[in-house]
């Protein structure tokens, strides 16, 4: 493969920037007051920095982010998964972008989804769910006036897993990008070139496309660092036993689907395997002449979190030290937490990390029924003080030989395994403790449908002699559908056989599975799982939960006089039931999915 530059630099070097006459951009750094007074206290930023919510009021509506790119002049490019492409403007001329102004819709091309975008001179690539399409601002009015199909000849579905990610450019102008897996689709389409679940690279043209490198799940974030390496996220599940950063050498297998690539070679492991973040997606270099706080020359990862607990997320970065053998080690920091639902990350040529934040999405992995989403602008503040770090809480300590024998005699080996290597229908659940505490994972358990893994999804399909199959697509292709139904039970169904099928929105997993037990046992479950006790805040509010979750808490004469001496001290009614229903949504939104 042909040694690759930077990015950001690449762009350069293969066109001209954006006109000045595009007015408005926002190429300034605003005002210590300007950022005090739009930093978001919510976000915890490790270092002298300053996280500030970008106060977007007025133009196009920001709907569930996907990408966000920034161009050498400064300008914000970014992708509403609803089908918009934006680019940000500074309208009132205080350092921060407030406006967002419509450059192109994917939709008026008839395409949807868009998760990926890329810049090259004046062209604006956007990865959708069926082609890669370039729009081009011809005029230097700021908006798209003429567009073109660069890539479609790939294998493409309604299923809402068909993305693609990471788009970027070498210095020659040759794309690299990936497809997301199709092994979860009940009905993929063809692929005989097995283009799905693999890096691929396509000529300056659109034409050309070479399979790099296979075995990859959901690579959403690629990234070229200044010695010219390219590398790219995916995340845990199908094969892959870790959140993991993995640096690309050309005909490498990364482990995901084996069956479909068949001779590949040995699995590549992970240059990093990610501690500190779940659901890994964007990627973004910091270049070594930007201090950004001591942090020149690391990688950015940004982290989705769990999958429906909305308020989690998290950035990373990354050290890369070469070793004495010629490999590279990658030393992980923690960088931001607590940073609700992002899914991209890029630097400004001012220094500055520009954040996209998804927000919700629905249960169908579709964009949410109302705009959401933002998008955080992280800049270096030497005087402001970092936050004060918070001990972890500590692990239940219990019965942890105990806890071993109930996770077999309740039933859970059927279907999860503990750092096991073969895939079982729920998910593995090595390192889950760190992942979620014990309120988290007592909800999790005591009500699976409310937050389902994704991959994890269950499928119904009904057969032509009338059988009814339910199950989780481990692996499908044109010829058939291979189904976990219990543990390690696999079933593969033929195509010509299937009627319909559809995704299920509740879960295979039982509920009650802790009625018959004790406190104590429940801790020496938990303690076998390695999870760690929950704060005051989190265990009240579960006893709340418990309570609110029956009916009888209302009708009961004693709690009847504590809802009458609620009112009495001045609570309104409305008040007092508004509080009820937004704790428990809030309950249910933070419920992960295991």
């Amino acid at each position: 493969m042909m040694s690759l530059l930077n990015s950001r630099i690449a762009r350069v070097l293969m066109g001209s920037v954006w006109a000045l006459s595009m007015v408005a951009v926002s190429a300034s750094t605003p005002s210590r007051a300007t950022i005090e007074r739009h930093e978001d206290p919510t976000i915890s930023v490790h270092g002298n920095y300053a996280a500030v919510r970008l106060p977007i009021s007025r133009g196009v509506p920001l709907w569930n982010p996907t990408a966000i790119e920034v161009a050498p002049d400064g300008t914000v490019f970014i992708a509403n998964f609803h089908g918009e492409i934006v680019r940000l403007v500074d309208r009132d001329g205080d350092g921060l972008e407030d406006t967002a102004v419509l450059f192109a819709d994917v939709r008026k091309d008839g395409l949807r989804l868009p998760t990926s975008i890329a810049l090259r001179g004046s062209e604006v690539f956007v990865g959708t769910a069926s082609e890669i399409r370039v729009y081009e601002d011809a005029d230097r009015d700021g908006v798209a006036d003429r567009s073109r199909t660069f890539f479609g000849a790939f294998p493409s579905s309604n299923h809402p897993y068909d993305s693609v990610y990471g788009m970027t450019f070498d210095p020659s102008g040759q794309m690299y990008f990936s497809l997301s897996t199709d092994s979860y689709n009940p009905a993929p389409a063809s692929d005989p070139q097995g283009l799905r679940g693999s890096l691929l690279r396509v000529k300056p043209d659109g034409t050309g496309v070479e399979r790099i490198a296979t075995g990859l799940r959901f690579a959403y974030g690629m990234a070229i660092n200044e010695k010219g390496e390219l590398y790219f996220s995916d995340n845990k599940g199908g094969g892959n036993a870790f959140e993991e950063i993995n640096r690309v050498v050309p005909g490498g297998f990364y482990g995901h689907n084996p069956e479909k690539f068949l001779n590949h070679p040995p699995a590549i492991l992970p240059t990093v395997r990610i501690r500190f973040g779940y659901g890994m997606v964007g990627l973004a270099f910091n270049p070594s002449t930007n201090d950004f706080g001591g942090t020149g020359g690391d990688l950015f990862v940004a982290s989705w979190g769990p999958d429906f607990r909305w308020e989690r997320g998290a950035i990373s970065r990354i050290r890369f030290e070469p070793q004495p053998d010629g490999t590279l080690k990658g030393e992980e920091f923690r960088f931001a937490h607590e940073v609700p639902k992002i899914c991209d990350l890029s630097f400004s040529p001012q220094g500055d990390l520009y954040v996209a934040q998804f927000g919700r999405e629905t249960s169908g992995h579709l964009p949410y029924h109302n705009p959401e989403g933002g998008v955080f602008r992280i800049i270096y503040a030497p005087w402001h003080s970092p936050p004060l770090g918070k001990a972890p809480h500590p692990l239940i300590q219990a019965d942890a030989t105990h806890g071993q024998q109930l996770f077999g005699s309740l039933g859970c080996t059927a279907c999860h395994s503990v750092g096991g290597k073969q895939e079982m229908l729920g998910p593995d659940l090595e390192g889950i403790g760190d992942m979620f505490n014990e309120d988290e994972i007592l909800n999790a358990i005591r009500n699976p449908s409310d937050g389902i893994k994704s991959g994890h999804e269950a499928v119904e399909i009904e057969l032509a002699d009338g059988e009814s199959v339910l199950g989780r697509v481990l692996r499908s292709n044109e010829e058939s559908v291979v189904v976990l139904q219990s543990g390690t039970v696999e079933r593969s169904i033929a195509r010509s056989q299937i009627l319909t099928n559809r995704m299920l929105m509740t879960s295979l997993m039982p509920s009650g599975l802790l009625d018959s037990c004790s406190a104590s046992d429940v801790d020496d479950l938990l303690c076998y799982l390695k999870v760690r006790r929950a704060g005051l805040w989190e265990r009240w509010q579960r006893n709340a939960e418990d309570r609110f979750r029956n009916w009888r808490f209302y009708t009961s004469r004693r709690n009847k006089l504590l809802v009458v001496g609620a009112l009495a001290l001045g609570v309104s009614l409305p008040t007092l039931i508004a509080g009820i229903l937004i704790h428990r949504r809030s309950v249910r939104a933070r419920t992960p999915a295991l």
